[in-house]
C-alpha cells in the first residue's frame, strides 16, 4: 500500500488532526501558535498550506481571519466536509509539495502543520520559496523524533506489529474460520498474547482485537460465516493501513540535525528563518517551529 493510500484512507475517516485528538490539550497549545501567527494574515492574502490533510491549519487560520484567500494542497484524496459551504476555502488532491500548481512568487503565507516533513527533499524546499512572495511568512510545525506524539506513536506501532505478526491474533481467528484450528487453540493464542504482551496493550487496539474476535466467534457460532469473515477482514485492513501510517510519521519525525539542514537551505534561498521547539504546559515536547520571512 502506498503512503497516499494509507493517508487517504485516514483522511476519509473524518479525522481532523494527523496524530492527536482534537480536544487535547497539545491541539490546545498548537491552536495558541497558529492564532499568535495569524496576526501576520491580511483580508487580502492568499495563504496555501502545503501536506494539509483535512484543513486543520486552515480550519483554526480562517476563524482568526476569515477574510483571507486559503487553499490546503496535498498528495492524498481530500475533501474536508467542514469547509464545503466555506466559499474562501479550497483543496487541491493528490499534489505532491515539491510540484506545487502555484505561479511564481503568487503566495503571501505558507504554512504546514505535521505535514511538510512527508515531502521535505530539495525540490519541496526549493518549491516552497520559488511559490512564496518577497516579504512573504511562513510557517511549518514539524514532528520532533522525541516529541510526546512520536513516542506514543511509536508505542502503538509496535503493539500492531504484536496483533498482526504470525501466529498471533488476528492470524488465529483467521485460522479459526478457515477452519484450521479449533476453539481452544484460539482460546490459548488469546491467553498467550495477554501473558506476554500485558504491560504493552492499550484497549483501543488489542481490546478491539479482542472484542471483533468474540463478535466473530459468535457469528460462527450462528451460522453465519460470511459475516464473520468480512468483520474480521475489516479489522485487518483497519491495522495494515495504520500501521502504514505510523511508520511513515516515526520516518519522518525530525532530529536537530535534520532540522538544522532544512533551515541551512531556506536560507540559501533568501529566507530568514527562526527555529525553536513547541512545549506543552508540561513542558514536554511537542514539535519544532520553523518559520521565517523572505528578503526583498
Amino acid at each position: 500500500m502506498s503512503n497516499a493510500q494509507s493517508w487517504t484512507h485516514y483522511w476519509q475517516q473524518g479525522h481532523v488532526e494527523s496524530c492527536i485528538d482534537n480536544q487535547s490539550s497539545d491541539n490546545n497549545e498548537l491552536k495558541r501558535a497558529w492564532q499568535t501567527f495569524s496576526a501576520l494574515i491580511t483580508p487580502e492574502a492568499c495563504v496555501v498550506d502545503l501536506a494539509t490533510g483535512n484543513g486543520s491549519v486552515l480550519k483554526k487560520l480562517a476563524e482568526f481571519k476569515p477574510h483571507a484567500e486559503y487553499v490546503g494542497v496535498d498528495y492524498a484524496t481530500v475533501d474536508p466536509q467542514w469547509a464545503i459551504n466555506v466559499k474562501n476555502v479550497n483543496f487541491i488532491s493528490d499534489t505532491s509539495i515539491d510540484a506545487l500548481p502555484f505561479s511564481n512568487e503568487s503566495v503571501d503565507i505558507v504554512t504546514s502543520q505535521f505535514g511538510f516533513e512527508y515531502g521535505m527533499n530539495a525540490n519541496a524546499i526549493k518549491e516552497l520559496i520559488r511559490v512564496l512572495k518577497p516579504r512573504g511568512y511562513f510557517q511549518l510545525i514539524i514532528h520532533h523524533e522525541q516529541s510526546e506524539i512520536v513516542l506514543p506513536a511509536k508505542r502503538r506501532h509496535h503493539e500492531i506489529d504484536l496483533v498482526l505478526a504470525p501466529n498471533s491474533l488476528v492470524e488465529a481467528i483467521e485460522r479459526y474460520l478457515g477452519g484450521l484450528i479449533d476453539a481452544p487453540a484460539l482460546e490459548s493464542t488469546g491467553k498467550t498474547f495477554l501473558e506476554k504482551n500485558q504491560s504493552t496493550l492499550s484497549q483501543s487496539i488489542s481490546g478491539q482485537c479482542f472484542s471483533v474476535i468474540n463478535k466473530a466467534v459468535e457469528l460462527q457460532s450462528n451460522n453465519d460465516l460470511s459475516s464473520a469473515v468480512q468483520l474480521v477482514a475489516r479489522l485487518k485492513d483497519s491495522l495494515v493501513k495504520e500501521l502504514a501510517r505510523l511508520s511513515h510519521l516515526i520516518t519522518v519525525a525530525q532530529s536537530e540535525q535534520k532540522i538544522d539542514w532544512l533551515a541551512e537551505q531556506l536560507n540559501k534561498g533568501q529566507i530568514k528563518v527562526e527555529i525553536a521547539q513547541l512545549e506543552t504546559n508540561e513542558q514536554q515536547i511537542l514539535a519544532w517551529v520553523v518559520k521565517g520571512q523572505k528578503h526583498e
